[in-house]
Formats: C-alpha cells, sequence, structure tokens
C-alpha cells in the first residue's frame, strides 16, 4: 500500500495522490466538511458569527462549507475549537491486500 499526499493547489481545494485511488481520500475530505457544517449548525452558530470570530469574511465559510475552497489548517482548528471540538490523527488499521 502505497503513501498518500494531500496538498492545496492553487484554488484552495486539497488534491490527494497516492498508489490507490484518490475516491477514498475525497469522500473523506468532503465528509469532514459536512460533519464540520453540521456542528456549526447544531451549535447555533451562524456562518457570519463564525467569520466573525475567525477574522475572514463570511463569503469564505460558505465557500469552506461547500468544498470549493480549502481552509488552512490553523483557522480549520479555530473553527473546531470555537465549537468545542479538536482535530486528532487516528492510525488506521492495516487493510488486507
Amino acid at each position: 500500500m502505497g503513501k498518500n499526499f494531500d496538498y492545496v493547489v492553487g484554488n484552495g481545494l486539497v488534491e490527494s495522490y497516492s498508489s490507490g485511488s484518490n475516491v477514498e481520500h475525497l469522500s473523506a475530505y468532503y465528509e469532514l466538511l459536512s460533519q464540520s457544517k453540521d456542528l456549526r449548525v447544531e451549535n447555533n452558530v451562524t456562518q457570519t458569527e463564525m467569520a466573525e470570530m475567525l477574522k475572514i469574511g463570511q463569503d469564505k465559510i460558505s465557500n469552506y462549507e461547500k468544498g470549493k475552497i480549502s481552509p488552512r489548517l490553523d483557522v480549520y482548528l479555530k473553527y473546531l475549537d470555537y465549537l468545542g471540538y479538536s482535530l486528532q490523527i487516528v492510525k488506521k488499521d492495516d487493510k488486507a491486500d
């Protein structure tokens, strides 16, 4: 199984490269964005309130949640912290080839 590499390209979208399929990585990326929006809504925080806290435009929050652009890691961590969450790295189980 090959290593996976993610990076932000010029338009702000994350591209994933691996020796396998990218579909799984993109699916996880969009799931993360969807969960982030759900957390914001569940906590009764508007896009405007989140944008003011992050000192960015509301349109950026909208574009993050639509997957049009990717937030910088420091911005995303502040987003999660404001909602009472953190980001953790968890080792995946090895899959049988």
